[in-house]
């Protein structure tokens, strides 16, 4: 009979692999690299909680590659806010001409959640996948969905895993055009 601290030990050891492998792939991104980007983003999510859905913020900063999102969901009996980040592992052309551009992306993340359920405090942490479409409608703006199947460990009100979700982005990026300083590298 298994102990419960050895399948413990063992979610722990596959975080830190996918964490290890998020940082190790080398980061094909056709997104630019050197240029903010921010917009909003609506979820909708289902997994061992429930049903809900959030309003967020999409954030890339120039030169680091992670595209993060503050959100604040919500569902019948409970209230959070969260912070995703994500590494794009594979971020390449789909579909390339005439001015239409279709992306497709598959990634490695990780999320925080903090919020109350039933008037109890609770915490989550774990990792994300998303896979997603990116339609590049011009320079500057960018329309994405995505899937964001999840599997963490809920760390209050007890400790449980799993703590998992599939979850479900809308979103509106604004790139805004380099200045000056960021003209010098990167993917255009």
């Amino acid at each position: 009979m298994r102990s419960k601290n050895m399948g413990t030990k063992k979610y722990y050891g596959m975080v830190l692999a996918f964490m290890l492998v998020g940082g190790i792939f080398p980061l094909a991104a056709d997104h630019p690299e050197n240029q903010l980007a921010l917009g909003p983003v609506i979820g909708a999510q289902y997994g061992a909680k429930g049903a809900g859905s959030s309003l967020g913020l999409a954030l890339k900063f120039p030169d680091i590659p992670l595209f993060w999102a503050t959100y604040v969901g919500f569902t019948s009996d409970s209230f959070g806010f969260s912070l995703t980040g994500d590494k794009y592992i594979y971020d390449e052309n789909l579909i390339a001409e005439k001015g239409f551009k279709l992306d497709w992306y598959f990634g490695l993340g990780g999320y925080l959640t903090v919020g109350s359920q039933r008037d109890v405090f609770i915490m989550a942490t774990g990792a994300r996948f998303p896979l997603g479409a990116s339609w590049h409608i011009n320079k500057e703006w960018e329309l994405f969905l995505a899937l964001t199947p999840t599997v963490g460990i809920s760390l209050a009100p007890e400790l449980k895993f799993p703590d998992w979700f599939i979850g479900a982005e809308l979103g509106l990026r604004y790139w805004f055009p380099r200045t000056a300083s960021t003209k010098g590298g990167g993917k255009k």
